[in-house]
């Protein structure tokens, strides 16, 4: 029996490892990507839904509980300090959906760069 040597076995086998190691990195830059992608979309699909739910009726509460408190302190049947609070919640009500709103948009973003998609300029 005659073993033949073959001089370039050490390059194969360093070649067969590149190749595995592409193989693994690739698969693994795949998963990296995927996860990505659900990530941002679920974070803007929750941020949505905070949205939705600040137009459904938080802002539109907030806005009567200020203006019948003003109504009221105008009448002389509620006290500065009354409306004054309600004016703070309705402040704070809004800033809260534009805070919200910001989460929302910057999420669409985000989600627009995991897939892609984004334009810079």
């Amino acid at each position: 029996m005659v073993v033949q040597f073959d001089r370039n076995q050490g390059e194969i086998a360093r070649t067969h490892y590149a190749i595995t190691q592409a193989n693994e990195l690739k698969t693994a830059a795949s998963e990296t990507v995927l996860t990505d992608v659900a990530t941002a979309y679920q974070a803007m699909k929750t941020n949505d839904q905070i949205v939705q739910l600040y137009k459904s009726g938080y802002l539109k509460q907030a806005e009567d509980s200020r203006d019948i408190s003003e109504y009221a302190y105008k009448r002389g049947a509620a006290s500065l300090l009354d409306f004054l609070d309600a004016e703070r919640s309705y402040r704070s009500t809004q800033l809260a959906y534009r805070q919200s709103l910001a989460s929302f948009m910057l999420s669409v973003e985000q989600l627009k760069e995991a897939v892609g998609t984004r334009n810079l300029p």
